[in-house]
């Protein structure tokens, strides 16, 4: 490959890479825990240590695991609609695993949200 084609390539690579923080969690991975059988021990085993924790009013816990991403977007690549246009996206997935004072799996939540 001509060192001007690798250079473009890799600058073009670079342009369309976003960024993400956090714990992402797919729903692929959260179908595996069982409500009424999974431990709190068996989903830190599973994902490691949550983003965040709260206490719940009945005396269970809230492990929260949040993931922020984004990048350019496409259209960013296109001059006069990109004028026209946003720049770039953001979101984020946060996914709540509640358990109850035993520790016991009691329910699953899954937010997206777009933030930029």
């Amino acid at each position: 490959m001509k060192p001007f084609a690798l250079a473009a390539a890799a600058i073009a690579a670079l342009s369309l890479a976003g960024c993400a923080s956090g714990t992402f969690v797919s729903r692929e991975s959260s179908a595996q825990f069982q409500k009424g059988a999974t431990t709190e021990q068996q989903v830190l085993a599973q994902l490691g240590e949550p983003d965040a924790k709260a206490e719940l009013i009945d005396g269970g816990r809230r492990d929260i695991y949040i993931y922020n991403a984004g990048g350019p977007s496409p259209i960013d690549h296109i001059p006069f609609l990109a004028m026209l246009t946003e720049s770039g996206y953001e979101h984020t997935v946060t996914v709540n695993f509640d358990f109850n004072a035993r520790g016991v799996l009691t329910g699953i939540s899954r937010f997206r949200e777009r933030t930029g």
